[in-house]
């Protein structure tokens, strides 16, 4: 380590230290020192020191790093070498930046050694070599950093810097916490120069990231200050290391395996980005790359950052570009990093053109193609689709990647929501954990994981099928009789309850207002079916009310009851086993859920409305969540009567079997018959009002007229218009009809 330090420190001086501070990445100035570098090293090691001194860089610490870079500066610099510009003596100011540039290179070197068989960099890769300048600019870092750990940060008193996270052309980022309270801390990322002007210049911006609030897939912003010299923005620190190295790591699974696991990274990636876009003035991030995806340990999710910042550094990034500052070294070093944002702005965003959500569909179907093929430093150009074949990506696929990352802008769809759309329909592999890289570990487990065999189960027993590091995941419920009711996991966040003014047809008790969910949850795949109730009524003997009324209908006991053959159906329909039950009450309903706790010595109940509708959505924003049309081909209902779009469908006039229309149409969260087949009931009391008067994020009807229970999701018997995600009903909690059902949730524990 200190003969390499030397070396470039040597070749600083002899350049003048003063171009350290003004050079630009990848440009004539660091090439110079790097040759420099590069002839002293040689001559003063041998092939064997070289490697054993890149070894001990590569694992260096940052404080091992600082105690050398501190003793090369103060030798390098005693006196001014030979042949060095006549600039006179180094000021304190330029020493320290020397030595805060040496005490940078371990981690440029680890960033550029990732690969496939070391995710961390710390290894050397067969045949490592330093043969040119290009070899050695790229472990060197892109220029010296601006601060330095222990120092203050500007603006939050109190505060301090404790260790720099990463660099770029144009600002860093630093751990900052503060020092009596080590439950606060986060990543602040401060922008230089016309970088930092600019996003002053973007604070209504930011203003509005922030109140957009918490996605699970997107890193919160924490904090601004956007006086002084460094304007910054606190994000919260995700610790887990970023998309490239998991890029990086899909290079050793089969096809199918990276296939599966590429899927639902770029579902999650589509659903974080539409969350932004579907804001009433939509936020685009415009500098969406592999560097801007943090790979969460926590959450095993990936997680996109920079939002606010992404408009300002792509532009200066693409400014730069355009006046020819960045040579092919420093585009190199910038592909292995995955952090070159020409490679992922769109042309109209290169030219200078408003913000628009496609710039971001652009750079997703960039990201996509890269990980499809494991290729960072590539854009899909006329050659993809060889490309994307040979990697064995199906055809549908690899005809959506490339719209994306089109030239042409109206090629591509509208925005991330419509893109989440299109992939929903191409396959049901939508829910993967991402597993956050670990040193020779493998990607991430396929989407749909398959429970273990084991003993048989005992009555009542809960089966949960576990992934590494403990994420939750699908469980049955083991009803009597061998019964099972499936449940998928749905994760906790904030969604928009509720239709957009645009919507169609929207009523009023439908205006939306921002709900968070803070705790996940398990909901019923799809709604209870006949088997599954027939199996409560044997056990329990249930018996229900001998006449209901409602709505100006009357039913006599006799036509709704389970006869001999325990068949609980409507009159007429060719129900079986595998149909939602129907004609069953609110009250019907509560006993089942009251009667599956008991069995399972587990909380089992209706969903709330809001529960209901958030799983419903699964991260989408459309009236559906396979987009905004439905003619009864999408889900079961009256195709006589279609939605968003004037082609009419099939009208089947009774009940699909449950999960039906999944395969064709999979839910992001998978679950099933969200849309039509059966109306579901939920816990709550109906007000039609309720959303005039109230903000609460758990709607209750409080107004002492608590006569209806609510309904949601539509029936085989509806319109399309009743079918949304956002229509809400009620009816009496004792009424029963032909098109009446519901489904369960339970909390996870």
């Amino acid at each position: 380590m200190y003969e390499f330090f030397r070396c470039v420190a040597e070749a600083v001086a002899e350049n003048g230290v003063k171009g350290l501070a003004k050079m630009v990445p990848g440009g004539g100035y660091i090439y110079d020192v790097g040759e420099k570098a590069l002839k002293k090293y040689k001559e003063r090691r041998d092939k064997q020191k070289q490697h054993d001194d890149f070894l001990k860089l590569a694992g260096a610490k940052i404080d091992e790093a600082r105690d050398v870079a501190v003793k090369v500066v103060q030798e390098v610099f005693a006196k001014v070498p030979v042949g060095a510009p006549a600039e006179g003596p180094a000021s304190p100011e330029e020493l320290e930046a020397v030595g805060l540039y040496l005490t940078a290179i371990p981690e440029a070197l680890r960033q550029s050694l990732k690969r496939a068989d070391d995710i961390t960099g710390t290894t050397l890769p067969v045949g490592f070599d330093l043969r040119d300048a290009d070899d050695v600019v790229k472990v060197l870092p892109p220029r010296p950093p601006r601060f330095r750990a222990g120092a203050p940060l500007p603006g939050k008193p109190g505060w301090v810097l404790d260790r720099l996270l990463g660099m770029g052309g144009f600002g860093e980022v630093w751990f900052a916490k503060h020092p009596r309270m080590a439950a606060l801390g986060g990543a602040v990322k401060f922008c230089f120069g016309q970088t930092g002007r600019d996003l002053v210049h973007e604070a209504e911006l930011i203003d509005r990231v922030m109140q957009a609030g918490p996605h699970p897939n997107i890193v919160p912003l924490r904090d601004v200050c956007l006086e002084g010299e460094a304007p910054w923005l606190m994000f919260e620190y995700v610790a887990g290391g970023c998309l490239t190295d998991w890029i990086h790591q899909l290079a050793g699974p089969s096809a199918d395996k990276r296939l599966v696991q590429v899927f639902a990274a770029v579902m999650q990636l589509a659903s974080a980005v539409g969350f932004f876009h579907a804001l009433p003035r939509p936020v685009v991030h415009r500098d969406l790359k592999p560097s801007n995806v943090l790979l969460d340990k926590a959450t095993k999710k990936l997680r996109i950052t920079d939002f606010g910042i992404g408009a300002v550094t792509a532009r200066e990034t693409n400014r730069q570009e355009s006046r020819g500052h960045s040579t092919r070294g420093g585009r190199l070093l910038s592909y292995l990093r995955g952090s070159h944002t020409p490679l992922y702005s769109s042309p109209q965003q290169r030219t200078g053109a408003d913000p628009d959500p496609r710039d971001d569909v652009h750079a997703l179907g960039v990201i996509a193609y890269q990980m499809l093929t494991g290729k960072l430093d590539a854009a899909p150009g006329p050659g993809g689709l060889r490309a994307l074949k040979r990697a064995s990506v199906p055809d549908d696929l690899a005809e959506l990647v490339l719209r994306c990352a089109s030239e042409e802008l109206d090629d591509r769809p509208r925005d991330a929501n419509e893109l989440s759309t299109e992939l929903a329909k191409l396959g049901s592999a939508t829910a993967a954990p991402v597993e956050a890289p670990a040193k020779a570990a493998p990607p991430p487990l396929p989407a749909t994981p398959v429970a273990p065999k084991s003993a048989a189960r005992k009555p009542g027993e809960r089966i949960e099928l576990a992934l590494p590091g403990g994420v939750k995941v699908p469980f049955e419920l083991a009803l009597p009789g061998g019964v099972k009711v499936p449940f998928a996991y749905c994760p906790p966040g904030e969604f928009l309850m509720g239709s957009p003014a645009s919507e169609k047809d929207r009523s009023d008790d439908q205006l939306q207002h921002r709900v968070v969910i803070s705790k996940g949850f398990y909901m019923g795949v799809g709604p209870v079916t006949r088997g599954q109730f027939a199996r409560f009524v044997a056990e329990t003997n249930y018996k229900t009310e001998a006449e209901t009324s409602g709505g100006g209908y009357r039913w006599t006991g006799s036509a709704w009851k389970l006869d001999a053959n325990c068949n609980w159906r409507a009159p007429g329909f060719t129900q079986t086993d595998a149909h939602p039950v129907v004609v069953v009450s609110w009250n019907d309903a509560v006993a089942f859920c009251e009667w599956a706790a008991r069995v399972c010595q587990r909380e089992v109940r209706l969903p709330t409305e809001a529960e209901w509708e958030y799983a419903c959505r699964g991260g989408t924003t459309t009236p559906y969540y396979f987009g905004s049309r439905l003619n009864g081909t999408q889900a079961n209902c009256d195709g006589n009567y279609p939605y968003g779009t004037s082609t009419k469908g099939p009208y089947l006039k009774e009940t699909t079997p449950v999960g039906a229309y999944a395969a064709k149409f999979p839910h992001p969260w998978g679950l099933c018959d969200v849309h039509g087949n059966v109306w579901e009931w939920c816990s709550d009391w109906y007000d039609s009002d309720y959303y005039k008067r109230s903000s609460t994020t758990d709607p209750r009807c409080d107004d002492g007229e608590q006569k209806y229970r609510v309904l949601r999701g539509g029936s085989w018997f509806d319109s399309g218009l009743y079918c949304r995600a956002a229509l809400r009903f009620g009816f009496e909690p004792a009424y029963r009809n032909d098109d009446r059902g519901f489904r369960l949730l339970s909390p996870c524990t």
